[in-house]
């Protein structure tokens, strides 16, 4: 298997858990109100994960990349 194919089912696994939590949050809006500090704690303890997640991603597209570069 070649890297980039590799890197479009990386892709598409990572598009994949996006879309699962758009579509979890949305969800949620259906549900009572909730008090602010509770939605501000889950948010932060989501926030971390989420860039970390994100930026290692970027990383690893970055270096499956660096290769190809002329």
């Amino acid at each position: 298997m070649s890297v980039a194919v590799k890197l479009l089912i990386t892709f598409l696994v990572f598009a994949g858990v996006a879309i699962a939590i758009f579509i979890a949050v949305a969800v949620s809006t259906k549900l009572p109100p909730r008090d602010q500090r509770e939605v501000q704690r889950r948010g932060y303890a989501i926030r971390g994960w989420w860039f970390m997640g994100l930026f290692l991603f970027v990383i690893a597209a970055f270096a499956a990349s660096i290769p190809f570069y002329p």
